[in-house]
C-alpha cells in the first residue's frame, strides 16, 4: 500500500485529526522542529558549474563530502565520486573522487580529480575497484592545516583474491585539492590486522569519528555490511589511526561481539556510519549505524534501520537503540525502501538540545505508483533519549523538492551535512544520486528553511512517560499547519489550551503555559497520540503570539494529569 501524498512535515501522528477553527489564532509548535526544501543546485553533468564529463554507469555522487573551507576563500567546498568510472588513466570501474570548488551560490566555481594518474594520487587501483564507493571528510591528520579525505573502495580484493573484500584510502590533500600523499587500509595492510571474506564490502561506508584516544589525530568507522559472522549481518570496524594514516589499534562491532542477538541474516549493518558526538553526555562519543536490510517489526519484510551506539572509552557497546516503527518511525517505511543508505550528523537543528540525523532511503518508493524507487532522505528529530521527536521525507513531490528523479534514482545514497551552505540561517544538505539517469549520477546540494518555534516547557509526565507537543506550519495567512501530541495514554480524552499570552502558572503539579482563551477537546489513538490540521488565519498582525499546551487526566501524574510542554509560535 502507498503512503498518501504529505504537504506537512511531521508523520509521527497517524490517527485522529480534528480541524482547528478557532477565531483569529491558531498554531505554535516546538523549538525549530521542521525543515523543507527553499531551493537547490543540481550538480553533474553540465549542471551546476560541473565542467567535466562523465558517462552511463560511472555513478557519480556515490560518495559526497563536506570539506570546509578547502580553499580559504570563504565558502565552504564539496567532494564528490563517481565508483565506477571510465574516463580515468586507469582500469576501467576503478573510480574517481572529484573536489568541488564552490561558489557562493552552491555551484561549482572548479573542480579537481583524484584517481589513477589524475590530481597527484599514485595509488594502484585495479579494475572494478569502486574507488569512491563512500567519501568521508576527516579533518587534519597529518597536522598540516589542510582537511583529508577517507574514501572507501568495496571493490578492492588486496592479495586474497576473491570479490569485493574492500579497502579505505586515507588521502591527504593539498589546499589545492589535489593529493599529497596516502595510505591504504585493508587485509593486513596499513597497519590493519587481519583478513575478510569475499562479498565484505569493507568501505562500504566511512566516516570520521574524532579523535577517541585524545593523541591529536582523528579516528574512523568503517562499515563492513556484507561480514558474514552471521551471513550478511554486516559490522563495522572502529579503526584508531597514526598521522600516517595507518591503524594504530581496531575493533570490530559485529554479531559475534556487542551486536550478538541483535542482527540477523542480511541485515546488512554497516551501509552507513555515522558520528553522534557525545549523545548520551557520558564523555564519550557515539555512532548511528545503518542497516538497510532489517526486517521491519510490523511488516515483516526488510525496510531497513539505524542503530544508535552508546559507546565506552574502549570503543566497546555500552548500549545500543534500534530506530524504526517502534522507535517513532511509525507508518514511515515499506518494503525495500533501504532505510539506513546513508546516514548524516546535522547538529542540533530543531533547537532542542539534541543532536539531529539525516538517513537516506535510496529505494524509497514515496506517494506515486510509477516509476519506483526513486529515493528519498529522512529528516530525523531526535529526542533526548534517541527516539524519533518527528521525521519528515525530502523526496520527488514531497518535502518541497520538486526536481526530476527518474526510477531508481538512489536519492539518498550518500548524504552530506556542509552547514549554512547559503547564509541564510538554515542547515543545508549534500545529497549523492548515483542512480540518476542509467546510473549516470548526479549530487544536489539542497538549501533548507527552517521554521522558528519555541518550546517553553512546564509538561507533566504521566503513565506512559513525557507528552511532547510539536507543529509545522509557516504561520503565513492561508497555509496549512499541523499540530501534533505524543507521548499520552492510549484512547483517552485531552484538551487542548489554547490562548495569546503567556499564564505560566502553577497548575495540577505543573505549569500552565497559555492563558487560556479556548479549550478544544480531542482523543488520543491507541498509540497515545493526537494530530489536528487546520489552515492559519490571514490577516494576524505581525509579532502577534499564540501559545498551546496539552492537559488529560492521568492517575499516574502528580496530581491525577499529565501535560505537554508549552508552545509559542510568532506570526512573521
Amino acid at each position: 500500500m502507498k503512503r498518501p501524498s504529505q504537504t506537512s512535515c511531521p508523520r509521527r501522528s497517524t490517527g485522529f485529526l480534528a480541524p482547528l477553527l478557532v477565531p483569529a489564532l491558531l498554531l505554535a509548535p516546538a523549538a525549530t522542529l521542521c525543515a523543507q526544501v527553499l531551493d537547490q543546485v543540481k550538480i553533474g553533468l553540465g549542471e551546476g558549474g560541473f565542467s567535466a564529463t562523465y558517462g552511463v554507469n560511472d555513478r557519480f555522487g556515490s560518495g559526497v563530502a563536506a570539506l570546509g573551507d578547502l580553499d580559504g576563500d570563504g565558502v565552504g567546498d564539496l567532494a564528490v565520486s563517481k565508483a565506477y568510472t571510465f574516463e580515468n588513466a586507469g582500469p576501467a570501474d576503478s573510480g574517481v573522487v572529484w573536489i568541488l570548488f564552490m561558489n557562493a551560490d552552491g555551484t561549482v566555481r572548479s573542480q579537481q580529480p583524484i584517481g589513477t594518474g589524475l590530481g597527484g594520487f599514485g595509488g594502484a587501483l585495479l579494475y572494478e575497484d569502486g574507488f569512491g564507493d563512500s567519501l568521508a571528510a576527516l579533518g587534519d591528520v597529518d597536522g598540516d592545516g589542510v582537511t583529508d579525505i577517507a574514501v572507501g573502495a568495496t571493490g578492492d580484493v588486496v592479495a586474497y583474491g576473491g570479490f569485493n573484500r574492500g579497502a579505505v584510502w586515507i588521502i591527504f590533500l593539498n589546499a589545492d585539492g589535489t593529493a599529497k600523499a596516502w595510505n591504504k587500509i585493508a587485509e593486513d595492510t596499513g597497519g590493519f590486522v587481519g583478513t575478510f571474506g569475499s562479498g565484505t564490502q569493507f568501505g562500504s561506508a566511512v566516516c570520521s569519528i574524532g579523535d577517541t584516544d585524545n593523541d591529536g589525530v582523528p579516528d574512523i568507522a568503517v562499515g563492513a555490511p556484507g561480514n558474514s559472522d552471521v551471513l550478511k549481518a554486516g559490522s563495522v570496524w572502529l579503526l584508531r589511526l597514526n598521522a600516517d594514516g595507518t591503524v594504530k589499534a581496531q575493533h570490530q562491532i559485529s554479531e559475534l561481539g556487542e551486536m550478538s542477538g541483535l542482527l540477523g541474516d542480511y541485515d546488512n549493518f554497516g551501509s552507513a556510519v555515522c558520528d553522534l558526538g557525545d549523545f548520551d553526555g557520558d564523555g564519550v562519543r557515539d555512532l548511528a549505524v545503518g542497516a538497510v536490510g532489517t526486517e521491519s517489526p510490523v511488516l515483516h519484510t526488510p525496510t531497513g534501520a539505524v542503530w544508535l551506539l552508546f559507546l565506552h572509552a574502549d570503543l566497546t557497546v555500552k548500549s545500543v537503540l534500534k530506530l524504526n516503527e517502534t522507535t517513532g518511525l511509525q507508518g514511515a517505511l515499506e518494503t525495500s525502501d533501504g532505510f539506513g543508505s546513508s546516514i548524516a550528523n546535522l547538529g542540533d537543528i530543531s533547537g532542542d538540545g539534541v543532536t539531529d540525523l539525516a538517513v537516506g532511503a535510496s529505494k524509497y518508493n514515496g506517494p506515486l505508483p510509477t516509476p519506483p524507487a526513486r529515493g528519498a532522505v529522512f529528516l530525523i528529530y531526535l529526542m533526548a533519549d534517541g527516539t524519533v521527536g518527528l521525521h519528515e521525507t525530502i523526496a520527488l513531490g514531497e518535502g518541497g523538492f520538486f526536481q526530476n528523479l527518474p526510477a531508481q534514482a538512489d536519492f539518498g545514497a550518500a548524504i552530506a551535512f556542509p552547514g549554512d551552505a547559503d547564509g541564510d540561517g538554515s542547515a543545508d544538505i549534500f545529497v549523492g544520486s548515483p542512480g540518476n539517469f542509467v546510473h549516470t549520477g548526479y549530487a544536489w546540494l539542497i538549501f533548507l528553511r527552517t521554521y522558528a518555534w519555541a518550546s517553553l516547557g512546564g509538561g507533566v509526565a504521566g503513565g506512559a512517560g513525557a507528552l511532547m507537543l510539536t507543529g509545522v506550519g509557516t504561520l503565513q495567512g492561508g497555509t496549512p499547519m499541523t499540530l501534533s501530541m505524543q507521548g499520552g495514554k492510549a484512547n483517552a480524552p485531552m484538551t487542548l489550551f489554547v490562548g495569546p499570552s503567556n499564564l505560566s502558572a502553577p497548575f495540577k503539579g505543573g505549569t500552565l503555559v497559555p492563558l487560556p482563551v479556548w479549550l478544544i477537546p480531542a482523543s488520543t489513538n491507541a498509540l497515545g497520540e493526537a494530530t489536528f490540521a487546520a489552515t492559519w488565519p490571514a490577516g494576524i498582525p505581525a509579532g502577534q503570539q499564540v501559545f498551546l499546551q496539552c492537559w488529560m487526566k492521568d492517575p499516574a501524574g502528580p496530581a491525577g494529569f499529565a501535560a505537554s510542554n508549552g508552545l509559542m509560535g510568532t506570526q512573521p
